[in-house]
């Protein structure tokens, strides 16, 4: 009998059932892991509503937003005694829609 390539045993070996099982399980955790990460950082970021479904993409622009304000505050050095919190709409590029509402110092 021939003596199988190292590639073409790799194959075999994946095209098991208890491969693709524990494959498949590990996927699974790892998306998990993933939709977790997401959800505790959509904590973390002020919009109004507060309950408004976003997107991943929203959620990383938002973020990204977000971390460009605080590094602004802290340019600053604090919000001025004038300044005022207003609301800024962030728009989605691809829906031309406003995806959530960050709140902005003056």
């Amino acid at each position: 009998m021939l003596s199988l390539s190292k590639e073409e045993r790799r194959r075999r070996r994946r095209a098991t059932l208890k491969y693709r099982t524990a494959h498949a399980s590990r996927e699974r955790l790892r998306v998990e892991a993933f939709n977790v990460s997401f959800a505790q950082l959509r904590k973390l970021l002020p919009t109004l509503p507060p309950d408004k479904k976003l997107s991943k993409i929203e959620i990383l622009r938002l973020a990204i937003c977000y971390i460009a304000y605080l590094n602004h505050v802290l340019d600053v050095d604090g919000l001025e005694g004038g300044e005022e919190l207003h609301a800024r709409s962030l728009w989605s590029e691809e829906e031309n829609s406003p995806s959530s509402v960050l709140l902005m110092s003056v």
